[in-house]
């Protein structure tokens, strides 16, 4: 199952861990969370649906420094890239920064192809 994968792909790459969607409620930092945001759809002629799926993941990061966000976010795609998923990265990471927390973070997102 591909959320299963993340989760074991992601949680090592971060102090706080990783989590779906949202932050826990008293987060560490740094962590990562992760979601689909959307994916490809297929379906044949003959009305049957393939044996893969596809999800557009994106992944964020949320630390206390740029430098940590930044060298987070590249483990990430190293882990995805390198890992037995069919995945690519759909452009460079994004930086980003929460004002309000001051918190610096990235967000990626990824294609990736799943088995049934």
């Amino acid at each position: 199952m591909l959320e299963e994968t993340l989760y074991a792909l992601l949680a090592p790459l971060a102090a706080g861990g990783a989590s779906p969607d949202v932050t826990e409620d008293n987060p560490v930092f740094p962590c990562i969370t992760y979601q689909q945001v959307g994916g490809e759809t297929y379906q044949y002629v003959e009305k049957t649906l393939p044996d893969h799926r596809h999800a557009r993941v994106q992944i964020n990061v949320h630390a206390m420094t740029r430098i940590d966000a930044a060298t987070i976010a590249r483990s990430i795609e190293r882990a995805i890239i390198e890992s037995p998923l069919v995945a690519q990265a759909y452009g460079a990471f994004v930086s980003t920064y929460e004002d309000t927390l001051k918190i610096y973070g990235t967000r990626q997102d990824f294609g990736i192809w799943v088995k049934e």
